[in-house]
């Protein structure tokens, strides 16, 4: 976790010395680290940019809950244009030669960029949460303006959270870059005391967004179980798979029980299939665990004993989270239906200009 793990290492970026005016030194040094960091970018970006693009055409996917998945492909696109790009330059030579602006900016996108991105998760799962423990409420409230302005609200915290520590180095403590690199001062004590709250609220989100996927599938469990037995009481049949479907989380602002429609009625996008909420949910949690627990881990063992440090187990942890970026449009790419079929429709036209007979 990038921002979790900078403030354990603050200090472990190799030294050198400035040239000026700003130029690359030559040459570049390209090694395991910068082909990865290359690779996450260019597909991060491209993968990102398509889906965002694809839910912003597609009429049937604006829902409330696709509005947050949209807002992680848009937090992931800032990442990568504030933090990647830099921290691919970096990764090329041995000191931070493009000038103190661009240091700001990757310090801006590594700390409150990523903290957003962490509560972008955080707020996918509490949606879920929300649609099973509270459909009636869910499907009262959560709408595409109720969801854009918690989108925004969740941007404005995070900002809120990490600026003290950006403004106090950039203001009071911020070291030499000829000396140490685009980093913040580790040294004063107002920074140790913000690392380790930024530390503990980042951990925070990583572990709730976890910990929130058993608690939603045995609520899910059981809403099945409860709607199962109600088939037989004397509620309208609609009715209960209405209940079924806000259960799974795939009831949208406009749904209504097709019994209750009328016959000249104008047709409506339709949202998310049954189950796909759910099936969202799952696939990114499992991402969340497999790229991001090593990189929790590993802090957290650093703040026990940090003899445990090693330089390349750091590159391997950022390395395997910064992956996350490029797995999230493919996840989405993969489960909403409507992406799925346009995909599918845009290969096979591909194949039949290429192997045309």
């Amino acid at each position: 976790m990038t921002n979790i793990t900078n403030v354990t290492f603050a200090n472990s970026t190799v030294q050198g010395n400035f040239t000026f005016p700003y130029r690359p030194p030559n040459p570049a040094m390209w090694n395991l680290k910068a082909g990865f960091s290359l690779s996450i970018l260019i597909l991060g970006f491209l993968f990102n940019t398509f889906v965002t693009i694809l839910f912003l055409i597609k009429k049937r996917t604006k829902t409330s809950f696709t509005i947050y998945q949209m807002n992680l492909l848009t937090i992931n696109l800032l990442y990568i244009l504030t933090c990647n790009i830099l921290d691919f330059i970096n990764s090329l030579y041995r000191f931070w030669w493009v000038g103190s602006g661009l240091c700001y900016l990757y310090l801006y996108g590594m700390w409150s960029i990523s903290m957003a991105l962490y509560q972008c998760h955080v707020l996918i799962a509490g949606t879920r949460m929300w649609a099973v423990v509270q459909p009636i409420s869910y499907r009262s409230h959560s709408t595409v303006k109720n969801a854009i302005i918690i989108c925004g609200i969740s941007f404005v915290v995070a900002h809120i959270v990490t600026a003290p520590g950006l403004i106090m180095d950039g203001f009071f403590y911020h070291t030499a870059m000829a000396r140490n690199g685009c980093l913040m001062n580790p040294a004063t004590e107002d920074f140790k005391t913000w690392a380790f709250f930024i530390q503990i609220w980042g951990l925070a989100c990583f572990y709730s967004s976890l910990l929130a996927y058993p608690y939603i599938w045995l609520k899910r469990k059981m809403g099945k179980k409860v709607g199962q037995k109600e088939f037989s009481s004397s509620q309208p049949r609609h009715v209960i798979a209405q209940d079924a479907a806000e259960a799974e989380g795939t009831v949208t602002d406009n749904s209504l029980p097709t019994i209750n429609k009328p016959k000249n009625a104008k047709s409506e996008p339709k949202g998310p299939r049954r189950g796909q909420g759910f099936l969202v949910l799952s696939l990114l949690t499992l991402s969340l665990f497999l790229l991001w627990t090593p990189g929790a881990l590993y802090t957290t063992l650093l703040r026990i004993n940090f003899r445990l440090f090693t330089p390349d187990a750091l590159t391997a942890c950022i390395t395997i989270k910064n992956m996350q970026m490029i797995v999230d449009p493919i996840i989405f790419l993969m489960v909403i239906p409507e992406l799925k079929e346009w995909c599918n429709g845009c290969i096979k036209s591909l194949k039949r200009i290429l192997f045309k007979d």
